[in-house]
């Protein structure tokens, strides 16, 4: 089958409704599709993002130098995994223990105490 012109998005979307993309595949071109998760590339504009530590105030608890990304194009601001991974464990354990716990917790574990 023949693939028609489309006039408009919502002309396409009316015709892919009621159709499979399997009836067309003779129709389609192959592409080649590049992808590189550069750390410091913006995912908004694609340009350069700048590197920058900030602190994080998470449930009461001060968190250091968390690596941030921010774009001088387009201002997005994207923070690195490593540091949301931290983040997100830091929040897991104040959940489980509550601060005064996951502080004792790991103050244990520097000691030698606990697990």
């Amino acid at each position: 089958m023949k693939l028609p012109e489309f006039k408009s998005e919502e002309e396409e979307a009316e015709f892919w409704d009621t159709r499979s993309l399997t009836d067309y595949l003779d129709e389609l071109e192959e592409v080649t599709l590049e992808w590189s998760p550069e750390k410091d590339t913006c995912p908004g504009c694609g340009g350069q993002m700048n590197e920058n530590f900030i602190d994080v105030q998470l449930n009461g608890l001060l968190i250091p130098h968390i690596l941030q990304y921010q774009c001088p194009t387009c201002s997005t601001i994207k923070i690195s995994e490593d540091a949301l991974l931290r983040v997100n464990r830091i929040d897991t354990m104040i959940k489980q223990y509550g601060l005064a716990g996951m502080i004792l917790q790991k103050m244990m574990v520097e000691q030698g105490i606990g697990k």
